[in-house]
């Protein structure tokens, strides 16, 4: 949603939309074109982009199966622990959308952020490679029986900073690295403008790479070679990004502070409150900036009218334009669609937590090489990658046939698909899940407990060893 707010219905002070802002230089002045942005400065953008990915995909695709073996965390709650850290980093998001459009401007919070994220993933490091950060090692007996000494406050503490550190920067990058990268650009440019668009090709291109790389190459080295390895990679990968960001300063084009839409949002719905008692004026056309809006002025919402409805008192702060009340209208449309991809993305956790899990319960040899149960995420992608692919080349030109749309299908239309096919993939996951339990009923493997309490196994464990110990 914020992504929305800033590059579609930008919500500004002066009801300006995204883009009317002039850009300039380093130095602040008007940006020669043949020595700033372009490809010049949004290749080292993608650059920071790309390490983001591998940080954050190298820690959170494989980090349940460290909490789980080496810290004896139970499933339950390393699961919990994994989704906190990536619920923290995508809402921290909003923080560093912010204090981007508030203050900083998108390029000081994507440097700032790169800069902690950095420094999270050496913390991290430290925190996986210090012996004293672990508890005692627990053979398989031990597991087996559920006696294995799980890892205390002490030992967390430093994991905990590091992971939080991490989203810190990692929100910060999230949610203003693609905005610089279009800013690069100059859309009154109809050369520049087309750039733009395989810009974000390429953004996600970068996303997407980096993922395979963190859940194929990364989490081998984790896994095999020893954590410290793999997050040192990360961490290195995150220094030298945020360095060659800092190096091609004199490359990009800024764009000032435009005000954030949070703002904007909280003060029309404040002075509609404020007012609520007040008369709605005669017409229309009496309403604040109603001769200047960019936003034909609807009849939907009209409580939030109230916010553009002029005072007897000049103070400009206690009145709304029409055009900020109605792009507010629009962000509040958005609110029932966001709402049903809670449930979506609720599911799609899960494939970082409990789908790890599983898969170190499977027989996953190829000849001689073993592969490592986080990189199982990588058919995720590689399947996000195809049918991105598909969609475009195939499914849209045959929907098109049936619907005579030039867009196939409606956007709602494809998020109704995507919540259908994403209910029939756990439908299919539920299946599996219970044969899963069966099988470990029926040969009494130790294997992870999804949706049970761990401490009513350890219970029942420990009850058997106390008969047994009854002469």
């Amino acid at each position: 949603m914020y992504l929305y707010l800033s590059y579609h219905v930008h919500v500004s002070s002066h009801g300006a939309k995204d883009g009317s802002e002039e850009a300039f230089d380093y130095r602040g002045n008007p940006p020669d074109k043949s020595k700033t942005g372009g490809w010049l400065g949004a290749g080292l953008i993608l650059g920071s982009e790309l390490s983001e990915r591998i940080c954050v995909m190298g820690i959170s695709m494989n980090l349940v199966t460290y909490l789980v073996g080496d810290l004896h965390i139970s499933s339950a709650k390393s699961a919990t622990i994994v989704t906190n850290f990536m619920g923290t980093l995508n809402l921290l998001g909003l923080l560093g959308g912010f204090l981007a459009d508030a203050k900083l401007g998108r390029y000081k919070m994507v440097a700032i952020s790169a800069s902690v994220t950095a420094l999270g993933v050496l913390l991290l490091t430290v925190a996986t490679t210090i012996p004293s950060m672990r508890p005692p090692l627990c053979d398989d007996f031990r597991r087996l029986h559920h006696q294995c000494v799980e890892a205390n406050g002490h030992q967390l503490a430093l994991l905990y900073v590091a992971l939080y550190t991490i989203a810190l920067g990692g929100g910060g990058i999230k949610s203003n690295v693609s905005g610089f990268g279009s800013d690069q650009f100059d859309t009154s440019d109809p050369k520049e403008e087309k750039q733009m668009i395989f810009f974000f090709n390429r953004f996600y291109f970068s996303i997407s790479l980096g993922s395979l790389f963190a859940v194929i190459v990364l989490v081998y080295v984790q896994d095999n070679v020893g954590r410290g390895w793999g997050y040192g990679i990360s961490a290195a990968t995150m220094v030298v990004a945020a360095v060659v960001l800092l190096c091609g300063t004199k490359l990009y084009r800024f764009k000032k502070p435009k005000g954030s839409p949070f703002t904007v949002i909280w003060r029309v719905c404040f002075l509609a409150w404020k007012k609520r008692n007040q008369s709605y004026p005669s017409h229309q056309s009496l309403l604040n900036g109603y001769d200047n809006t960019t936003v034909p002025h609807t009849e939907r919402l009209k409580c939030l009218d109230k916010a553009a409805v002029v005072f007897k008192e000049k103070d400009p702060w206690m009145v709304s334009t029409v055009t900020q009340v109605e792009e507010v209208k629009l962000v509040v449309k958005l609110i029932p669609i966001w709402a049903t991809n809670i449930l979506f993305w609720t599911i799609y956790s899960q494939m970082t937590t409990f789908t790890v899990e599983q898969a170190t319960f499977m027989e996953r040899k190829l000849g001689s090489f073993t592969v490592p149960a986080g990189s199982y995420s990588a058919f995720l992608i590689l399947t996000i990658l195809l049918f991105t692919s598909l969609n475009e080349r195939v499914f849209v030109p045959l929907a098109r046939m049936v619907t005579k749309k030039p867009q196939g299908i409606t956007s709602l239309q494809r998020i109704g698909v995507g919540l259908v096919l994403s209910m029939a993939a756990m439908a299919v996951a539920a299946v599996i899940e219970n044969a899963r339990r069966e099988a470990e009923h029926q040969y009494k493997a130790d294997m992870i407990s999804v949706g049970v309490d761990d401490s009513v196994e350890k219970e029942k464990e420990k009850s058997e060893l106390e008969l047994k110990d009854i002469p």
